[in-house]
């Protein structure tokens, strides 16, 4: 099933996470799908790329990164 769309498990997962949580910053995204905030950093990318997220900057600390 995943193979269809070419999603890795752990996109999967960041998808499911951001699904059910909402927006949040990049690190609690880490950490929700268990994986190092580098590893979240690719996934992330990956995902932006195709579409299924965003990423902007927190408008209060310019140093934090939203995923919606």
């Amino acid at each position: 099933m995943l193979a269809h769309d070419r999603l890795s498990w752990t996109s999967f997962v960041g998808l499911w996470v951001l699904w059910v949580w909402g927006a949040m910053e990049a690190r609690g995204f880490a950490a929700a799908v268990g994986i190092s905030r580098p590893t979240a950093t690719g996934v992330m990318t990956t995902l932006e790329g195709r579409g299924y997220v965003t990423r902007r900057r927190d408008p209060k600390d310019g140093r934090m990164v939203i995923v919606e």
